[in-house]
């Protein structure tokens, strides 16, 4: 499957962990959206744990379009999207034009979990979590 995630670049985020994933997987998985470079929440990283967009190729055409990490004001024009956050518990990123959402949280959000919402907590990589 052809994935594009888009997400804030930070050094740590769940997009980057998620992409690895994906490909993992055996998916084509490209990214983009803002970077940050070496700052997250006011703190300087490594030079080496800086993540940077892998945008596709122009003629290349996504299946699945993913928007996380706070990154939620983006739509292809013909691609569904769907949203995966951990955020929900105090923010609600409902609007148009989203197929599905992946949330971190269930009992306890500001965003109503209704039926085209899926319970997805962090922990989904098996490399990293066990």
């Amino acid at each position: 499957m052809n994935l594009l995630l888009h997400y804030i670049h930070y050094p740590v985020s769940s997009g980057r962990y998620m992409t690895e994933a994906f490909r993992r997987l055996g998916h084509t998985a490209y990214h983009i959206g803002q970077e940050t470079g070496r700052s997250i929440w006011g703190m300087e990283v490594p030079q080496e744990y800086v993540w940077c967009q892998d945008a596709p190729p122009d003629e290349w055409l996504p299946d699945l379009c993913i928007l996380m990490d706070t990154a939620y004001q983006w739509h292809h024009e013909t691609v569904p999207t769907i949203v995966y956050t951990v955020d929900n518990h105090v923010r609600n990123v409902r609007q148009d034009g989203i197929a599905h959402y992946f949330l971190g949280h269930k009992n306890v959000s500001i965003m109503p979990y209704t039926d085209d919402c899926t319970w997805l907590p962090c922990g989904y990589d098996p490399t990293l979590f066990t």
